[in-house]
């Protein structure tokens, strides 16, 4: 310290720094202390307040959000004192996390989807696209009323059991006269 100003300045300096300090609370600090130091990071006073954009998936994706757990847990973020930032960068980081799941998922059901096929065309040979035609026709005919059952099934043609039995099915509704589309002749 060079001299009384210089020392006056540190003290005001120090000051404002102290003044400026946030605590943390103990962990069995009463909840209005707790609550003061929230506010103090950040947290806003009202959970209407937090302005948090949820996360925006591709429409092909098919993922909706749910408003109602948004809200459900936007109150948790307020519970637990995050900032508008920190609940921010949980919801962008959950968004992130969903779309990486369904990506696996993709990518799993069209690598099974590939061993169903390479199996069942080494097992019917020749025979596999009129098979695979019988089978689709099958399932559109059954389902022509219902295309979210229709769908579902096709989402479930990863399994050559499934596959098997809509050929089944498919043959006894040639047999009888009920199939509506072209189907190649067996060989």
């Amino acid at each position: 310290i060079k001299d009384i100003p210089s020392l006056a300045k540190g003290y005001v300096e120090t000051k404002k720094m102290v003044g400026g300090t946030v605590r943390l609370p103990k962990d069995d600090a009463p909840t209005e202390e707790w609550d003061k130091f929230y506010t103090a990071i950040g947290r806003p006073a009202k959970l209407e307040d937090y302005k948090v954009t949820t996360p925006q998936f591709d429409p092909e994706l098919e993922i909706a959000i749910d408003e109602a757990a948004v809200k459900e847990f936007t109150g948790f973020f307020h519970g637990i004192g995050l900032t508008p930032k920190q609940a921010q960068a949980v919801l962008d980081r959950y968004g992130e996390y969903t779309v990486s799941i369904i990506d696996k998922e993709t990518r799993s059901a069209a690598e099974r989807r590939g061993t169903t096929e390479t199996a069942l065309k080494k097992e019917w040979g020749a025979a596999y696209p009129r098979n695979i035609a019988l089978a689709k026709q099958a399932v559109r005919d059954l389902f022509n009323d219902s295309p979210a059952l229709s769908q579902a099934i096709e989402r479930a043609g990863n399994d050559p059991d499934l596959v098997k039995g809509l050929v089944q099915i498919g043959q006894k509704m040639l047999e009888h006269g009920e199939i509506t589309g072209q189907i190649p002749p067996g060989e």
